[in-house]
């Protein structure tokens, strides 16, 4: 930062950290906005969620999906691709769930 560079690009910058670690180095990558723009990539979903930034996914060096957290942890494309969870299918989940079972999605 002594040179004050206008792009800091960031590769995983918490890997090996602790959760206390990790957290002052989101405080302090957000205290960087507005003077420097910040390029984070990383897989840790935690630690971005703690960067409270907008968020581009990448799938084969395209641009795949772009949005919040939230909005991308929602997304069915995302999770296959990334998680390696199957598209849902909601006729075959309805037909197969218990007609008891109360189904809430989290993000």
């Amino acid at each position: 930062m002594a040179s004050d560079p206008q792009l800091l690009l960031l590769d995983e910058p918490t890997a090996g950290m602790t959760a206390q670690e990790t957290a002052k180095t989101a405080e302090l990558i957000r205290s960087l906005a507005g003077r420097h723009t910040v390029l984070v990539i990383d897989h840790d979903m935690a630690f971005v969620e703690l960067l409270g930034a907008p968020i581009t996914v990448l799938h084969q060096g395209q641009v795949f999906r772009e949005g919040d957290l939230s909005t991308l942890r929602a997304d069915p494309d995302v999770m296959e691709i990334y998680l390696g969870r199957p598209k849902e299918d909601p006729k075959k989940d309805a037909a197969t769930a218990p007609a008891t079972e109360v189904s809430h999605a989290q993000a």
